[in-house]
């Protein structure tokens, strides 16, 4: 009986710690997704579309929204974004994108987000438009230990649904 006495704090407390290093663990892996979207937007406030270089997978499934077919692989995804920053840099438009996450699941080297985006392009006069839109981001953990977009999927919203982000 006494043996059990000795035992069980022993175990409460390796069973603490175990689920107090797993919760910092899950913390940390999200912040490292985070950062994704945060060079995500940057790519886009900077309109340089060699960032996604570093954000999507070699291998990465991009669709696009109204197309019938994606795009597949890097470089293609790459050249989509820089087609539109080179025709926004002509006419002097500026862009803003921000994330609003419904859902994330991260399982081990594989995470999912679905959540709403809005794009805020500023004209040249200075003159905001707003597109909204709903997203689903398959993300991969590489043996670099580094988060990337594997897989990449939106398409248009109302901001009504945006701003209630159901």
């Amino acid at each position: 009986m006494n043996l059990l006495k000795l035992i069980i704090p022993i175990f409460v407390i390796f069973f603490s710690m175990q689920l107090s290093a797993q919760k910092a663990a899950t913390q940390s892996e999200y912040e490292m997704i985070d950062q994704v979207y945060k060079l995500f937007s940057n790519a886009y406030k900077f309109k340089n579309a060699d960032m996604f270089l570093h954000l999507y997978t070699e291998d990465c499934l991009y669709l696009k929204a109204n197309k019938e077919t994606g795009i597949i692989g890097q470089s293609e995804a790459v050249e989509s974004f820089a087609e539109m920053f080179e025709k926004g840099s002509k006419e002097g438009l500026k862009y803003d994108i921000e994330f609003r996450f419904v859902k994330r699941e991260v399982m081990e080297a594989t995470a999912f987000d679905a959540g709403y985006y809005r794009m805020t392009t500023i004209s040249y006069e200075g003159e905001p438009s707003y597109n909204y839109g709903k997203f689903l981001m398959i993300l991969k953990k590489g043996d670099d230990s580094i988060w990337r977009i594997f897989a990449d999927s939106y398409s248009g919203t109302t901001e009504e649904i945006y701003l209630s982000g159901k």
